[in-house]
């Protein structure tokens, strides 16, 4: 009802899932941080920022100045990353609950929804960050 949502408001971490499931569809593009398209870490940037909290641009910035934690310990909100063909990392996504994340993957993909649990994604797994 209307009034358990003014008792219980959604948490912060809620409202980011919710703001980035909104966003599943949007193209890819390279350097994008508009609904016009983006890339990974433009995504994040644009995801956190409607919800008032300011992140770095680049996914290496991201995973620098967050909170390390634990793959076992992350919660909907969170942030995973990836070193994909690289040392350094190169990818992030948003964690979304139920062992899925959405990000915006590829050149001529679209910002989507995936399993963590997928063998590429495991095989690329860096570590997990929390701004929250």
């Amino acid at each position: 009802s209307d009034l358990a949502a003014v008792i219980n408001p959604p948490s912060v971490r809620d409202s980011i899932v919710k703001s980035a499931l909104s966003l599943v569809g949007t193209p890819y593009r390279c350097g994008g941080s508009s609904t016009k398209g983006f890339d990974c870490c433009g995504f994040v940037m644009y995801v956190y920022a409607r919800n008032h909290i300011t992140v770095p641009r680049t996914s290496r910035e991201q995973f620098s100045s967050a909170k390390q934690i634990e793959l076992e310990d992350i919660q909907k909100g969170d942030l995973l990353f990836y070193r994909i063909n690289s040392k350094a990392i190169s990818h992030v996504g948003i964690y979304i609950g139920d062992g899925q994340f959405v990000h915006s993957s590829v050149p001529g993909s679209y910002v989507r929804v995936e399993r963590i649990d997928q063998e590429y994604w495991e095989k690329y797994f860096a570590g997990a960050a929390t701004f929250l």
